[in-house]
């Protein structure tokens, strides 16, 4: 197909999703807007369809910018790509799974399109990742971006949600998601970023996040079926490969072929954060050996989900050469929310349902440093 084609039915998927979605499309989907901080150190794009960072420059330790997220050049890809892997995308009306596609509120009982077996996930087939979003207003270190999401996936109500992403000295990239409902609803979100530490350069082969030290602030996960759905247990993780409560490299040779000997093709986990009211230290830390970049994850959510990418595979490279793709284990998805499928397990405690009205309020802070010289 050629690309005036593709670029046709591109522009009528704008169109369509401006018809469907009135409240919420931006002039394009596509439409770009760049943020720095005011420091100079740091640069962020972003694009209206799901409210998506598509690049985020950071220096490393000898002072070259990197791009540290996983994307597409082609801007389009972010809608068409059959893979969908979700680069970059706030993620909603409720972020992960919810097993069997249903829940419970006040009695009633609530179907929702099935989008990954049996379960639903991210919001559905027309989750907020997939939608345009409304560009509400923007400065030069800050964008706002909003989406009306009228229910089209079976959930109780019209939700409203804003999200501003600012970006600070240090640099620090500092997003917050609020939204409300004209009806109770289940809503949880989460930024859905695929970071690469090591940032590889056009000039330079891709490489695996598999040497990336991450250090998580959890001694617990949650026990998941064979189809990634909880099953309301929670294991410890002292003396496992799911236990980075001290620094460990992601494909450290033993835990990694542990891992693997489990059926698993990479980290794909929902650890729940120790101390969940303390945010004066990052809850999730990711440092890269060979560029000396560091990202301290701080959260007011009371768990993250990693994924080592272990599905990904045939996308195109950003910055990449002819025919480059990023492959399995190429970035991390560090996904802050509330324990999957939380809605079905009221016994947690944890607040995911909010009333008429009820804000709900999702912030992360994601602080870059440089730690150490590239080795």
């Amino acid at each position: 197909m050629s690309s005036a084609v593709v670029d046709a039915l591109r522009r009528l998927v704008a169109w369509f999703y401006a018809l469907v979605f009135p409240s919420s499309a931006s002039t394009s989907p596509f439409s770009e807007t760049t943020i720095t901080s005011p420091d100079g150190k740091g640069r962020a794009t972003f694009i209206g369809l799901g409210a998506t960072l598509v690049e985020m420059w950071v220096p490393d330790a000898n002072g070259t910018m990197r791009d540290v997220v996983l994307g597409y050049d082609d801007r389009g890809m972010y809608l068409d790509d059959p893979a969908h892997p979700v680069f970059g995308a706030i993620v909603g009306r409720y972020a992960g799974r919810i097993s069997n596609g249903t829940f419970t509120l006040d009695g009633k009982s609530y179907s929702l399109h099935q989008n990954d077996g049996t379960s639903t996930l991210h919001g559905g087939a027309l989750g907020w990742d997939r939608r345009p979003w409304k560009h509400l207003s923007s400065s030069s270190s800050s964008v706002t971006y909003e989406i009306v999401d009228d229910a089209w996936e079976g959930f109780p109500g019209v939700v409203t949600a804003r999200a501003t992403y600012e970006l600070l000295d240090g640099p620090e990239l500092v997003i917050t998601v609020r939204a409300s409902g004209t009806e109770k609803t289940p809503i949880m979100v989460t930024n859905h970023t695929y970071w690469n530490l090591d940032a590889a350069l056009a000039s330079e082969p891709q490489t695996t996040v598999h040497d990336h030290v991450v250090q998580i602030r959890a001694s617990r996960r949650l026990e998941v079926s064979g189809l990634h759905v909880p099953t309301g247990s929670h294991l410890p993780v002292e003396n496992t490969v799911w236990d980075f409560r001290t620094p460990h490299s992601i494909g450290e040779q033993e835990r990694w072929e542990t891992l693997l000997a489990t059926g698993a093709n990479g980290y794909n986990e929902n650890w729940v954060y120790d101390d969940a009211e303390d945010d004066t230290e990052p809850r999730f830390t990711i440092h890269s050996p060979r560029t000396g970049i560091t990202l301290g994850i701080h959260t007011n959510q009371p768990s993250v989900v990693m994924y080592t990418a272990g599905y990904l595979s045939g996308v195109p490279r950003k910055h990449g050469r002819e025919g480059e793709c990023y492959g399995p284990s190429s970035g991390l998805a560090v996904e802050q929310q509330g324990r999957v499928d939380a809605v079905n397990h009221p016994e947690w405690g944890e607040k995911v349902v909010y009333d008429k009205s009820e804000e709900m309020v999702w912030r992360t802070r994601c602080r870059f440093s440089v730690q150490s010289p590239p080795s």
